[in-house]
């Protein structure tokens, strides 16, 4: 499966990476939004685990332009912030909200 992460801070990404490669995953990181949806311009993956606070523009936000695109794919959001409200970005079409960093764990679970 080809997942693609992005997160502003690199060394989240690189663990995240290492562990999804571990399980057999093809990996691409960003550490913005804009690259990577400069990325989903011209190739889509199989589903995004992306951090909801970023600079520029959030994970939310990189969602809802790939949704307009016509791209239904499993979206993650990560987030440390625990005020974030989970329910509302599944109502939104979030495939999961993830907290950072107890949910990490289950990522080998959803990614297996």
């Amino acid at each position: 499966m080809k997942i693609m992460i992005v997160d502003d801070e690199a060394d989240i990404g690189f663990i995240l990476g290492i562990e999804l490669k571990r399980l057999g995953h093809e990996i691409q990181t960003f550490e913005s939004a804009i690259a990577a949806k400069s990325y989903l311009e011209k190739e889509i993956p199989d589903a995004v685990l992306c951090d909801f606070q970023m600079p520029r523009m959030n994970g939310l936000e990189l969602f809802m332009w790939l949704k307009e695109q016509g791209h239904q794919i499993p979206f993650y959001i990560l987030t440390g912030e625990p005020s974030v409200d989970a329910k509302q970005l599944l109502s939104k079409g979030i495939t999961d909200v993830l907290f950072k960093p107890e949910d990490l764990l289950r990522l080998s679970k959803i990614f297996k």
